[in-house]
Parts: C-alpha cells; sequence; structure tokens
C-alpha cells in the first residue's frame, strides 16, 4: 500500500513538472515571438 501511494505520488510529481515545464516554454515562446514582432515592427517603420 505504502509502495503503491509512493509510487503514485512519485508520476503525480513528474507529470505537473513537465506539464509546468510545457506551460512555462510555451509562454516564453509566445513572448519572445511577440517581442521580435514588435521589434520588427518599430524597425520598419522607422
Amino acid at each position: 500500500m505504502h509502495i503503491r501511494y509512493f509510487v503514485f505520488n512519485l508520476g503525480s510529481c513528474a507529470f505537473r513538472q513537465i506539464t509546468t515545464t510545457a506551460l512555462y516554454r510555451s509562454i516564453a515562446y509566445t513572448l519572445k515571438t511577440f517581442t521580435l514582432n514588435i521589434f520588427f515592427i518599430k524597425n520598419t517603420k522607422n
């Protein structure tokens, strides 16, 4: 019982870590693209 609970906890923790990492990566990617687009638009306007 204890071992099964421990494995389940480990699995959910790893899953949470993976999903948070993916979320952070997508947010960082979106911000980077957004910033690059604004920078590019500002440069082309001048």
